[in-house]
């Protein structure tokens, strides 16, 4: 029984990272279809759990919301991991941040003040679409991020100065991290060549 549970949570979780917020009736509508079939026949499972399905749906919902006008962001994951961030070329400006994962965000997004107290400077410019449909220019800076016990350079938007503070999904890559919502941590992955 926990193995048809898995394998549909997993494939409920699959729809919920493909969607935007808009999407949740498509999900609400999945679920209403494969949770009301009748019980399998003697030998296999019964239909997994609707409740714990719908409980990973309420929390999409509820924390999909994207950036807003303000480049705020109301995250897609809906927790927070700390993260040291420092300089790369003077190793002493450091500071520790608790960032909002979202999975949503492409890049990680850091408030102009952290990368200005960090004396990291711009080294380009990255086209950023919000979720309320503007598109906007922000510089991107590159700082050395510590993460889950491992330390890599990455590379940061750099928003507002009251800006959101996101773990985007680059960064989760190249960490070989994945977001778990609800059970609301990271948790390591495999990478793959093809």
């Amino acid at each position: 029984m926990w193995l048809r549970d898995a394998v549909v949570l997993v494939t409920v979780l699959a729809a919920l990272c493909a969607v935007n917020a808009s999407g949740a009736d498509a999900i609400r509508e999945f679920l209403d279809r494969h949770w009301r079939r009748p019980l399998a026949p003697q030998g296999r499972a019964p239909a997994p759990s609707r409740r714990r399905a719908q409980r990973a749906l309420n929390l999409y919902a509820e924390s999909s919301q994207g950036p807003g006008e303000d480049g705020r962001t109301a995250g897609r994951s809906g927790f927070k991991v700390d993260v040291t961030l420092e300089n790369i070329h003077e190793s002493a400006r450091r500071q520790t941040l608790s960032l909002l994962v979202d999975t949503g965000a492409t890049y990680t997004t850091l408030p102009r003040t952290v990368v200005e107290s960090l004396g990291c400077s711009p080294i380009g410019s990255r086209r950023v679409l919000l979720v309320k449909g503007r598109e906007e220019e922000w510089p991107i800076g590159l700082v050395m991020i510590t993460l889950e016990n491992q330390e890599l350079p990455g590379v940061g938007l750099i928003g507002p100065t009251e800006g959101p503070a996101l773990l985007g999904a680059v960064t989760l890559e190249e960490f070989a991290l994945s977001a778990d919502p609800v059970a609301r941590c990271l948790v390591p992955v495999r990478s793959y060549l093809t």
